[in-house]
């Protein structure tokens, strides 16, 4: 009478733990295909955004070169250096020519700044910056041969900014460091890179598929500071 209840409870064992056992393998396996694809999902997202800001790095660097090909910015700082009773005009007309033929050209400039071979800012569509000794800045120190781009940083203790330098030689010789031009930018267009506003502007029908409703991804710099906005 005991071998039925003991053959049954064989029974349900050998076949009850095989379909737990699979069953959790399965579980498993599944979860773990599913992480899989969410992290190859981010990675693809973070270099698609990577792209961005690449091509908008390469964008604001050219605008910094051209300012800094000009010829009369580099005249101007050049005279500058030369001991003339004209500083004072040559310096306002360098200011003005700043204010209106450089500035409107790029809508994230914040200002301009135009730095002396020893690092002194002479011109500045900021007249409260002219007469700062920038020498110890990382931008002056590594843009007198080629373009630097600087970390994103607060500006003035306010909102971010990323700075572009380029060096300016003497048009009459190409060897001879004359000073640098410091391009101050906003970070608007960033952020609009990384909040999906950017694509949106530019025609985009479509939202990319894989970042959730508001289309946001973040930006965090070196120092593990947020730079673009959180709707949290």
């Amino acid at each position: 009478m005991l071998l039925r209840p003991r053959i049954t409870a064989a029974f349900l064992l050998t076949s009850v733990v095989p379909i737990i056992l699979i069953g959790s393998l399965t579980y498993f396996y599944v979860k773990e295909s599913l992480e899989q694809s969410v992290f190859d999902g981010i990675h693809v997202i973070s270099e698609l955004k990577e792209a961005n800001l690449f091509l908008y790095l390469e964008k604001i660097k050219t605008t910094t070169r051209d300012y800094a090909s000009d010829g009369f910015v580099r005249d101007s700082i050049e005279n500058m250096g030369i001991k003339t009773t004209n500083k004072e005009k040559i310096e306002q007309a360098l200011n003005e020519h700043l204010i209106k033929n450089k500035v409107p050209l790029n809508v994230d400039v914040l200002y301009i700044d135009v730095l002396d071979v020893k690092g002194v800012v002479k011109s500045s569509t900021r007249a409260d910056r002219i007469g700062i000794d920038n020498s110890r800045e990382q931008y002056f120190i590594k843009a007198k041969n080629n373009i630097f781009i600087n970390d994103i940083r607060r500006h003035d203790g306010g909102d971010f900014e990323i700075e572009l330098a380029a060096p300016l030689f003497s048009r009459t010789d190409a060897t001879k460091l004359v000073g640098v031009l410091v391009n101050h930018f906003t970070i608007n267009s960033i952020r609009g890179l990384f909040n999906g506003h950017f694509v949106i502007e530019l025609g985009a029908k479509t939202q990319s598929r894989g970042l959730g409703r508001t289309g946001e991804t973040y930006l965090v710099n070196k120092d593990k500071i947020m730079i673009n906005d959180s709707l949290f």
